[in-house]
């Protein structure tokens, strides 16, 4: 599976940043990064993933030099009238973080979506993700329902 460049700019710190794009997570670099952040997940007590990589699941993902440091995996789905991206994870290497990095991301997945006609992007994020909910909230993201749960 071949990837396709999206986008090349600075970061936050002036490193160059290369977003690419795959048809299929699972053959390509950004896997690692995937599967990291899914253990943390666990480790944290959020529970076991809705998502597991597929043969539908894509991905955008930033390298620094050849380095995979952040990836967004979504499929694109018909969701009852309209077509959408389902982002199911995405992160950024903790040392990378801060950079601007998961915004670029989020704004070549955006460009992405529209150019195969999808007409709204989702995600779901844990309520503890104070960070990840206020990058959504700066990317012009709404709360459209909540999720009420309870331990038995």
């Amino acid at each position: 599976m071949t990837e396709k460049v999206l986008f090349t700019a600075k970061d936050k710190r002036g490193a160059e940043v290369v977003i690419k794009h795959s048809a299929q997570i699972a053959y390509t670099p950004a896997i690692s990064l995937f599967m990291k952040h899914h253990a943390e997940l666990i480790e944290k007590g959020w529970g076991l993933p809705m998502f597991l990589a597929t043969n539908r699941s894509q991905v955008v993902y930033a390298e620094i030099n050849g380095q995979v440091v952040g990836e967004i995996a979504f499929e694109v789905k018909d969701d009852t009238y309209i077509k959408i991206i389902q982002i199911y994870a995405g992160a950024v290497e903790p040392a990378f973080r801060g950079r601007g990095i998961y915004k670029m991301l989020h704004t070549q997945l955006e460009a992405y979506g529209k150019s195969v006609g999808c007409k709204r992007i989702r995600s779901e994020v844990h309520s503890d993700n104070k960070p990840m909910v206020e990058t959504l909230d700066s990317l012009g993201k709404r709360i459209t329902f909540y999720r009420i749960e309870k331990d038995l």
